[in-house]
């Protein structure tokens, strides 16, 4: 959580935080706040942290961002910030739902999170990650590949629409 609020509020006004059930560093509302007042930024709105708790799974995870979507239609990019192995399935399964959601033109930026002590993209997890987006696309959590190609088109054609890069 500290290296997720770290790109925070530079690159977002809204910081939501969706706990796992197994997540041994699980963090309060009241424990991020706290964690944000330590960084003294100024002109922080604590109206703007969203905590989910704790979550099931990444599904679970995605259902309750795309809850939060729903009621707020201002919200046009979505930055997922995770750990590295875990990144492609939580931008797949985040697409998935907003897809089932209905919930369209949202730019999904990835920002992972790399930790000298944690699994590295040569682990046993990454490797785990990469066989469970098979198993979670075939029960329809995870993003096709059909879906992944026209998300991946749209982007790339707005942002060039944009002329910012």
């Amino acid at each position: 959580i500290p290296e997720g609020i770290k790109n925070w509020p530079e690159k977002g006004t809204y910081l939501w935080v969706a706990g796992t059930r197994a997540d041994p560093f699980f963090y309060t509302r009241k424990e991020i706040l706290e964690i944000i007042n330590k960084t003294k930024r100024k002109h922080i709105n604590p109206s703007n942290v969203e905590t989910g708790g704790c979550a099931n799974n990444t599904i679970d995870q995605m259902m309750w961002a795309t809850e939060l979507l729903k009621k707020n239609d201002k919200i046009n990019h979505l930055i997922l910030t995770t750990a590295a192995y875990h990144t492609p399935r939580c931008v797949l399964t985040c697409l998935q739902t907003m897809n089932k959601q209905s919930i369209r033109r949202i730019i999904i930026s990835p920002i992972p999170i790399y930790h000298p002590s944690g699994p590295s993209l040569e682990s046993e997890e990454f490797c785990g990650e990469l066989s469970r987006i098979s198993k979670y696309r075939e029960k329809g959590d995870v993003a096709s590949s059909k879906l992944w190609e026209e998300y991946v088109k749209w982007r790339s054609e707005f942002i060039n629409n944009l002329n910012i890069i």
